[in-house]
Order: structure tokens, then C-alpha cells, then sequence
């Protein structure tokens, strides 16, 4: 099982520690896509390069972030599930094998959050519920069946119920599987690494 990891990159100094939160999943097969949102490439993080592949891409300045970053990289994943982890995140150690686990083939795996905000914590999957913001783009994993469904970039709207809600809508309510009280990461890194 290959997992592609895309991750939209303004913070180019968070890498070192993401890649490290990467590397503690062990020898599993990833690719993970880095697209930064500038006309300019950071090649720092190809020196730490090891077991896993790093590839690097670029939006030219004016693209968009975030979601178009998402979307120019769905164009090159190569692996059996995509996962979105931003560049304020680290992923969680167990991932690979908690997909493993809960992974059905062609179904949408949208794990829970875990957070010490009492708001932020979701006791099941409604859709409507989670129209607040809640829901987070590194709780979703998707089979690269679905890689064609594109992230939205509507001024104002939450982009992770655009995404999910145009995902359901290509794969049905029947292939999204909420996995309760497991997470997949890390929400955020150290203000200090936060920087530009």
C-alpha cells in the first residue's frame, strides 16, 4: 500500500520536522508531494531525503493557496490512498498502519480530531455538524480513485466541507468510513517553526 502525502508549502522551515514526524512510520512505501506557493522552490529538504520520496513542485505566484496547491498536486500522486497534511501539522506515527487497519478498498476514511478544544472534538460523522470548520484536511484520506475530485476555492467558504461534500457526492455516503476516537496527527507545530 502506498500512501502520497500532499502538503500545500508557505513554511518551508516546518519540513524538517514534518519529514521527521514522516520518517517515525517506518519503512512503509510514500511519496510525499510538497507544493510551495511562490515561484520559488526551498531544495533544503531533498538533503534529508531517505526511504521516502520527496517531490517538490511549484505554484507560481497568484495560483492560490491551499486548495489550488492540493489540486496541482492530485495531478502527480502516484499512490494507493492520498493524504493531506498542511505545513503547520505532524502526522501521526501509527498512520500507515491505522489506514491498514480501518482502509476499505474505494472507501473515504475521515478519522477524528484530537484537540484539548472541547469544540473542536466530534462524537460522530454528520456532514451538517461539521459545516462549523471542524473537520480538518489532515482527518481525510482518499483512495486514488477519487483523486479527480478537485478542492474548491470559494472566497469564504470552509474548504474541507466543499471538499468532502463533492467527495460524497462521486463516491456516495455508503464509502465514507468514520473512524471514531482514532487521530491521525498533530495540529500544530510550535509557534516558532510557524515562521516564514
Amino acid at each position: 500500500m502506498k500512501l502520497s502525502i500532499i502538503t500545500p508549502c508557505s513554511r518551508p522551515l516546518n519540513l524538517p520536522a514534518i519529514y521527521a514526524s514522516i520518517l517515525q512510520m517506518g519503512s512503509v512505501d510514500i511519496e510525499w508531494l510538497i507544493v510551495f506557493d511562490s515561484d520559488v522552490i526551498d531544495y533544503r529538504i531533498k538533503q534529508y531525503e531517505e526511504n521516502i520520496q520527496i517531490r517538490l513542485f511549484n505554484c507560481k505566484r497568484g495560483l492560490g493557496l491551499g486548495a489550488k496547491q492540493r489540486n496541482y498536486a492530485l495531478d502527480y500522486v502516484s499512490g494507493d490512498w492520498i493524504y493531506y497534511l498542511d505545513d503547520d501539522n505532524l502526522v501521526h506515527p501509527k498512520l500507515h498502519n491505522k489506514i491498514r487497519s480501518y482502509g476499505e478498498k474505494d472507501k473515504i476514511l475521515l478519522f477524528n480530531q484530537f484537540s484539548t478544544r472541547l469544540e473542536r472534538r466530534i462524537e460522530g460523522f454528520n456532514l451538517k455538524d461539521l459545516k462549523r470548520g471542524y473537520i480538518d484536511t489532515a482527518q481525510i484520506i482518499v483512495p486514488k480513485k477519487y483523486k479527480y475530485v478537485k478542492w474548491q476555492d470559494r472566497k469564504g467558504c470552509v474548504e474541507e466541507h466543499d471538499y468532502l461534500i463533492d467527495l460524497i457526492k462521486e463516491a456516495g455516503e455508503e464509502n465514507v468510513k468514520w473512524v471514531n476516537r482514532i487521530f491521525t496527527y498533530r495540529n500544530y507545530l510550535r509557534r516558532y517553526q510557524m515562521k516564514n
